[in-house]
């Protein structure tokens, strides 16, 4: 009897299998647009090397005259990708999340949890637009002094007015923003420790893990690679020690609410989750704890970096733009340290309003963003079930993007002619910490350095639909 039973049971778990892989075969959605395909070698792979040019093809041929256009997905060849025009833009940010979701399409096109990587929550995307925006004027003060200090240490030691390599910049402004991205999510004490090299290290491997398991399995059977695959195994190992790491503040945290203590004595992430899940009487474990944060820190960290060697390698090949910006802050210094009104203190303390006032970089910035987009499409979302849009045109369960046409904007606005921070209620919540950040790092380079290329950089690098800026360049700085 025992023999029968292990013989039927092993039999469920095989049909169970089958059928779902039946269901995954079979279920190819008929998407009624328009497709465009490499002639010849039509494979993933060219896809990831040479994507851009076929985006080009269908926005000649189809966006500019108001059609959609459907490509391969690299990571789910029987789910296109459908390339909407601009006219379908305020449909798409106005759409409900049940029906078309962009944490969706960020979790299936990051294969996020075939990697055990970060879930983008509610409870995440509330501490983002809500508590971290509310709170960011009373954390410009900390945040710059993080800056000077992560600068100082980062840069090479000068012991003369000699130039001095500072290599590649990127790996130079991640350090940097992992040690603000640390003090904002999890507070000074954590952020003195292993934590700002936890979440690099956490960043670096979720961010290599999904190629690896797109190049390896098959789309069906990703699933196993979080029992196989080494490059998964290293994401859940740095995720098992962040949430040991994290325990003992949740614990000591979670008391102090349940002693009534204010809720205003911490602002941090960890702060403002904690009190998030209680609200919604829900159970805020530690590997949810770093899981919540570690979604916040990956774009934090790795998108922001780039933006900001993107604008270091502008900044550089337009000197008269780094005079002009150094004059404005200088000016800005100089209004306020004169006004009777203002705070004195040996260095300037910069607000959010002082910031506001630093228009030449604040339009710099923007160029710099609107010539260089991590991303060739913006405002990307899933369609959770079918969609019909007002004119007709349907959508099975896969993803829609709409791409982008910016021209003039406000660093942080959001409108539909600037897209690259998306748009409606998943426009990027930390753009305006983003911001902020940016320009505090710029000027303190623009005050504190000379620079220049020692070597110049190339085109930036292309990946499906990614967009990096080039990794050979190198930069000199000396210390004014």
């Amino acid at each position: 009897m025992t023999a029968i039973l292990t013989v039927l049971a092993t039999s469920s778990v095989v049909v169970w299998l089958l059928s779902i892989i039946w269901r995954r075969l079979v279920s190819v959605p008929n998407v009624n647009v328009p497709h465009i395909a490499f002639e010849g070698d039509n494979s993933a792979v060219r896809y990831i090397a040479e994507g851009g040019n076929l985006l080009a093809q269908g926005y000649e041929k189809y966006n500019r005259k108001g059609q959609a256009f459907a490509i391969r997905n690299s990571s789910d060849p029987k789910r296109p990708i459908i390339i909407l025009p601009i006219r379908y833009l305020e449909e798409v940010k106005n759409a409900p999340q049940s029906q078309l979701s962009f944490p969706l399409f960020m979790e299936k096109a990051s294969l996020i949890r075939d990697i055990c990587g970060p879930i983008m929550t509610e409870e995440v995307q509330r501490v983002t637009r809500l508590d971290l925006n509310k709170a960011l004027g009373n954390l410009i003060y900390p945040i710059q002094n993080i800056i000077a200090e992560a600068i100082n240490q980062e840069m090479p030691q000068f012991d003369d007015k000699d130039w001095k390599s500072l290599g590649p910049p990127q790996p130079f402004l991640a350090q940097v923003f992992a040690r603000v991205a640390a003090h904002v999510l999890v507070g000074p004490e954590l952020a003195r420790g292993r934590w700002p090299s936890l979440s690099r290290d956490y960043v670096n491997s979720v961010t290599k893990a999904p190629g690896v398991v797109r190049h390896k399995y098959h789309p069906y059977f990703r699933w196993v690679a979080k029992y196989f695959e080494p490059s998964v195994k290293t994401v859940l190992k740095y995720r098992r020690e962040a949430a040991e790491l994290l325990k003992p503040t949740l614990i000591a945290r979670t008391a102090e609410l349940q002693h009534g203590e204010s809720r205003t004595t911490h602002q941090d992430a960890i702060q403002w989750l904690i009190e998030t899940f209680q609200s919604r009487g829900k159970t805020l474990t530690p590997d949810t704890l770093a899981q919540s944060i570690f979604g916040i820190m990956t774009a934090a960290i790795d998108s922001t970096s780039a933006t900001a060697t993107w604008m270091l390698y502008d900044l550089l090949q337009n000197p008269d733009a780094f005079s002009d910006i150094r004059e404005e802050i200088i000016a800005v210094q100089k209004r306020h340290i004169d006004d009777p009104s203002s705070p004195k203190s040996e260095s300037f303390i910069w607000t959010r309003q002082t910031l506001s006032e630093l228009r030449v970089l604040d339009s710099f910035l923007r160029e710099s963003l609107r010539l260089h987009s991590f991303t060739l499409i913006t405002l990307e979302r899933m369609a959770v079930k079918a969609y019909t849009f007002k004119d007709g045109l349907h959508t099975p369960n896969h993803t829609q993007r709409v791409g982008d046409d910016a021209t003039r904007f406000h660093f942080t606005s959001v409108s539909e002619n600037t897209l690259t921070w998306g748009a409606g209620m998943h426009a990027c919540p930390g753009r305006f910490l983003a911001g902020e950040t940016l320009k505090l790092i710029f000027v303190n380079l623009v005050m504190g350095y000379e620079m220049k290329f020692d070597k110049t950089p190339g085109p930036d690098r292309m990946m499906g639909m990614f967009m990096a800026p080039d990794n050979t360049a190198t930069v000199m700085v000396k210390k004014i």
